[in-house]
């Protein structure tokens, strides 16, 4: 068995009390003082460091308390801190003792008080719901009398339907049905200020609770005073009477005798199925019936009796009741054998109540027992279709302990469960018994039940895996409460749809009755992996005392928000989160609706890249700026080269001023280079690489409307029409020579040439040169030199100076007058190529030509 034992010895601490709504009474909400003794029953089981919540009274203390502070060895203690009603903290270390203790201090006008400290009270344990009924973590229902906790049911919406038995006076007890709002306050809109109380008699029990699918509410219990019947009432979603069911509202079983309700169930149809004892002539016998959904006796029932009892000799009593998915209808109850002792009983019924074959036939039942009295309390179907039974287990003679066993869905005793065990036993030297239970979806077991002691019992839950081993998930160590030095016990139990647990149990408090006690415990822990990289720790914020470097595993309770602080070391930085944290803000949030992983990453605090590098090559030199680094504490820069990308020799070391050359380089070699920075001595990363190649590094380009080649001595450049070229020259000097193609001319450099002659370059670094390359123009003329222009006009003023000249024009049509004015004498020969080359056509002169000195020779020319 496996959970938590807390025994707080003085009066209870911060429960309440609710009582029942009657006539002109109105509920009563009582505080109880707070204890002062605390002490957690550990033992070698615990492997855990538990998360503990302390129940804080100062008001108890008189006087203005400021501050509190905790110990756990009564040496070492947490800061002062402001005082709270409750403190969550995480123990420090397992428990080593088979009782540990915790220590609370107030200040009171700067006075520690009290000295020496004394064992402060935990009032529940971290398991326990603390914001549970407003922050009191359990709520106590009842009257002043003895009453006793029966049973619970959740709502669709979450909301709690309680049921129990109240003494209103000595001797006389009423059925009280209660409904609190999901977080246990009292629903108010409910009843009468948020119950039902059913007085049908002097000695009226509850027995069971359920919910139909229109919502209305079904209350099951033993009626009456000196005989007694059960009876079922429904009540609609406001807690008023259902006249419409039943007889008025209600259904009535057995008119004479004793007769003791058990439980029931809603089927999916809305029939409802009740078990019971019926006082049949003075002997007990278990009997099942089943209503319609409007409170009638379905008179089908197991061939029309409308009921079914076990062909049993002497008394049995009817307990429990579940059903199968298939509709079949399983019964658990107690059996008085001829022997003299009592055994556990099950049985089951086809759709139609009539006995179904069981166990293989054998008898058509299960029984299961020793020498002793033994008792079957409680039933439920887990989802693979198993059947878990709990109860009481007497070893002979002696004390009885919890038992759960589990059948076959055949009904033959399943010897897998808990293997090779095939059951389960727990308790000590007294009496314990397991009396309901609940299935969860993924098949484990929650049961309640009571566990004993010398001189009292106390509240005992617990959970089993499917297959009957013990969860280790939820509790650390026996899984049981002890709670006061009464007489408690757990008696219903139900799953919440977050999976958190709500228990219902019968409570004795300090004044010496007893109540409905009501509360509710997280359903699982669920475990946070956090990993760090680099230099740096994580820590949480549930812990007071000292609690970082948190790397491993933690337990937290299902459902608690966690927020993770992550805290560099000196010299580092915190770079993000990965896993089930995302972002880089140094606080992560997780939500344990599962296990989390977290990982925080860590690196050495180191500055950015350089960026915007460039470079200038050189002779022998690589000239290099980059943008200057705006963090703070830079202490200077490194520049890395290299002829390989990312292979670098030894750095040069720069000072804070971001520019460099590098000398000492090879020309025509292209270096790779990049920078970092250093910040407080710590360098950061590389900047983008670039590459610089020292020399003459020389860049053509041909452009016009011509066409050429331009070369280079030596070697290297070797541009074709229209493109571009470069190259690196290790000396100077680098000549450039421009030809151009047939149809066109060479019309000069620009750049770092000039002119239209040979091209001389002798700088090192950057050197760009363009050659422009024209069309050849129509008119040609030659006078001591060769030269081209557009129309005939022009090409004849430029030969004025001289005694004659040629003039050549190309096939085409030309237009223009021209006057031939001086004493020249021009030969016109006309019809050439684009080139100039030969004349296989005529020129067409579209204009009038006027000789009026020199003279003029025209060949293959027409003038219109």
């Amino acid at each position: 068995m496996i959970g938590l034992m807390i025994r707080v010895a003085g009066q209870l601490g911060r429960y309440a009390r609710l009582l029942p709504a009657t006539a002109g009474m109105v509920l009563v909400l009582q505080v109880a003082a707070q204890a002062d003794v605390l002490t957690i029953n550990g033992g070698a089981k615990f492997t855990n460091y538990p998360m503990v919540t302390l129940g804080i009274n100062a008001a108890l203390h008189g006087g203005t308390v400021q501050a509190m502070r905790f110990s756990i060895d009564d040496s070492t203690w947490t800061d002062w801190e402001p005082v709270a009603a409750s403190k969550r903290f995480k123990l420090t270390e397992p428990l080593s003792l088979s009782f540990y203790d915790v220590f609370l201090q107030f200040q009171q006008d700067g006075v520690a008080v009290p000295d020496p400290p004394y064992p402060a009270a935990i009032v529940y344990d971290d398991l326990i719901d603390t914001g549970f009924f407003g922050g009191q973590g359990v709520a106590l229902l009842g009257g002043t009398g003895n009453d006793r906790g029966k049973g619970v049911v959740v709502q669709p919406d979450g909301k709690l339907l309680v049921v129990g038995t109240v003494e209103q006076a000595a001797g006389n007890t009423d059925i009280v049905l209660w409904r609190l709002t999901a977080q246990g306050e009292p629903d108010t809109s409910f009843g009468v200020q948020g119950s039902v109380v059913i007085d049908a008699g002097t000695a009226d029990r509850a027995a069971g609770v359920a919910l139909q699918g229109d919502g209305k509410i079904l209350v099951l219990g033993t009626v009456g005073s000196a005989t007694t019947a059960w009876e079922v009432r429904r009540y609609d979603s406001a807690g008023v009477l259902d006249t419409s069911f039943g007889t008025g509202g209600k259904y009535q079983e057995g008119a004479s005798g004793a007769n003791e309700a058990g439980n029931l169930l809603v089927q999916p149809d809305g029939r409802i199925v009740i078990i019971g004892t019926r006082d049949v002539a003075g002997a007990k016998k278990i009997q099942v019936i089943r209503l319609t959904a409007t409170g009638v006796l379905d008179s089908a029932f197991n061939g029309n009796t409308g009921y079914y009892r076990p062909n049993l000799p002497g008394n049995s009593f009817g307990n429990g009741v579940a059903l199968q998915a298939d509709g079949k209808i399983l019964l658990v109850g107690t059996y008085a054998n001829p022997s003299g002792e009592t055994d556990l009983f099950v049985q089951r019924l086809k759709t139609d109540g009539t006995l179904d074959n069981f166990n293989d036939g054998l008898n058509n039942f299960f029984m299961a027992g020793d020498a002793g009295n033994d008792e079957g309390l409680g039933i439920a179907v887990q989802p693979d279709g198993k059947i878990v039974v709990v109860g009481a287990y007497q070893w002979g003679a002696g004390d009885t302990d919890i038992w759960v066993l589990r059948l076959n869905e055949n009904g033959t005793r399943d010897n897998d469960f808990n293997a090779p065990v095939g059951d389960y036993k727990d308790g000590d030297v007294y009496n314990d018994r397991a009396e309901a239970l609940v299935i969860q979806p993924d098949g484990k077991i929650v049961v309640v039940g009571s566990f004993g002691y010398a001189t009292d019992t106390d509240i005992l839950v617990f959970r089993l895996n499917a297959d009957g081993t013990t969860d280790n998930t939820i509790y650390n160590f026996y899984g049981f409460y002890t709670i006061n030095s009464g007489d408690d016990a757990g008696r219903g139990v139900a799953l919440q749809p977050d999976g958190n647990i709500v228990l219902v149990s019968t409570f004795t408090r300090e004044e010496g009755d007893t109540d409905i006690h009501v509360h509710r415990i997280f359903g699982r822990k669920e475990t946070l992996s956090v990993s760090t990289t680099g230099g740096g720790s994580v820590a949480d914020d549930l812990g007071a005392f000292t609690w970082v470097d948190l790397s491993g595993e933690g337990d937290y309770l299902q459902g608690d928000s966690v927020a993770l602080t992550a805290a560099p070391a000196t010299g580092y930085v915190f770079t993000g989160w990965g896993g089930d944290c995302a972002g880089t803000s140094p606080v992560c949030t997780v939500t344990m609706d599962g296990a989390k992983n977290v990982t925080a990453s860590f690196s050495l605090d180191r500055p950015a890249a350089p960026t915007g590098l460039s470079g200038v090559p050189g002779n022998g030199t690589a000239g290099i700026s980059w943008t200057a680094s705006q963090e703070s504490g830079i202490t200077g820069y490194k520049v890395y080269y290299g002829i390989t990308s990312g292979n670098y020799a030894t750095p040069d070391p720069v000072g804070t001023t971001p520019a460099h050359v590098i000398s000492g380089l090879m020309n025509g070699v292209t270096y790779y280079i990049a920078v970092s920075v250093l910040k407080n001595g710590v360098e950061g990363p590389k900047s983008a690489e670039i590459t610089v190649t020292p020399g003459i590094n020389l860049s053509v380009t041909v452009v016009g409307t011509g066409g050429g080649t331009v070369s280079s001595a030596p070697g290297g450049i070797s541009c074709l029409d229209g493109s571009g070229c470069s190259a690196v020259f290790n000396a100077a000097p680098v000549v450039l020579s421009a030809t151009p193609s047939a149809g066109s001319i060479f019309a000069g450099w620009s750049g770092a040439c000039s002119g239209t002659d040979g091209c001389t370059v002798t700088q090192y670094g950057p050197v760009a040169v363009t050659a422009t390359f024209t069309k050849m123009p129509p008119v040609k003329l030659t006078a001591g030199t060769t030269s081209y222009y557009s129309t005939i006009a022009e090409a004849y003023a430029a030969c004025i100076g001289g005694t004659s000249c040629t003039i050549e024009t190309q096939a085409t049509e030309l237009a223009g007058n021209v006057t031939l004015a001086n004493a020249i004498a021009v030969l016109f020969k006309g019809g050439y190529d684009a080139t100039f080359s030969s004349s296989p056509g005529l020129t067409t002169l579209q204009g009038v030509v006027t000789v009026g000195r020199g003279s003029l020779t025209a060949q293959n020319v027409v003038i219109r």
